[in-house]
Formats: C-alpha cells, structure tokens, sequence
C-alpha cells in the first residue's frame, strides 16, 4: 500500500480514528500528560480536540456525524434506534475507496454502521474499561501482520 500523498509529500501510511464519546478536550489533556500511552498515541499523529458535537449527543448519532461531517439531518442517524449501514459518504468509505483496509474495534453500532466495508472487527461488549479496551485491541490490529 502507498502512502497518500499531497503535493508530493508522503501524508499517511495508515489513517486510525479514535472516537472517545462524552471524553472533554480537558479530560484528554489530562490523560496525554499522565499516561505515556496514550501521550505517545497523540504524538505520532495528529490530534483534533476542537470539534463539535451534533445534538442529539447520542452515541450512534455523534459517531454518524464525526465520521461523515454530515449532521443527522442530512446523515440520516438521529437516535441510537438506527439500525442500518451509513449511507452517506464517510471517512471510512474513502479510506475504503482509496484501497485502505477498515479495521474496527469497539461496540456493536460501529459495525453496524460500516458493516459493508469493515475488513476485520473486535466486538468490544460496553460497560467500564471500554475504551481502553478498544484501543488495545486497535493497536493489535493495526500492528499485527496482515
């Protein structure tokens, strides 16, 4: 796989998404400067902690909407009641497009979500440790061979 380039210039070898729901800016801050795992995940990439939310601030919603940039009018996700694939563009569909694999760990509306396109997917179960759970399982995925 080729990076991505522009201008020339090598961009991305892998593009990862981490979405932290009802985690603030303040919260993460705190987390990078005490957590050298987490501080070197931020570091490597670029780090985003100035976006919006989307009301309703349900969790299927907000993922709709962060990872289409399309509010739930137009996205078409507006309660945690959605129970079909995302059918606007979206990140994962261009990364998809552009011949990146789709990696997905996390719960159940995730893979719902982008269920035609995920390649490989941990069900990670809700509940306390979810996310670091997760990321875990995301960074096994990301750097075993595939």
């Amino acid at each position: 796989m080729e990076s991505v380039n522009i201008s020339g210039e090598p961009v991305a070898k892998h593009v990862v998404f981490v979405l932290l729901d009802g985690l603030s800016a303040y919260v993460l801050e705190d987390l990078i400067r005490n957590d050298p795992s987490i501080n070197r995940l931020t570091s490597i990439g670029a780090l985003y902690v100035n976006d919006v939310a989307n009301m309703p601030s349900y969790s299927i919603p907000a993922r709709a909407s962060i990872l289409s940039g399309a509010p739930p009018e137009v996205n078409g996700v507006s309660s945690n009641d959605y129970q079909d694939i995302l059918r606007v563009d979206s990140l994962p569909v261009i990364a998809k497009s552009k011949g990146y694999r789709v990696l997905c760990a996390g719960d159940s509306s995730i893979k719902m979500l982008f269920s035609n396109i995920i390649d490989e997917y941990v069900d990670i179960s809700e509940g306390a440790g979810h996310g670091a759970l997760s990321l875990s399982y995301g960074f096994r995925m990301l750097t075993s061979p595939s």
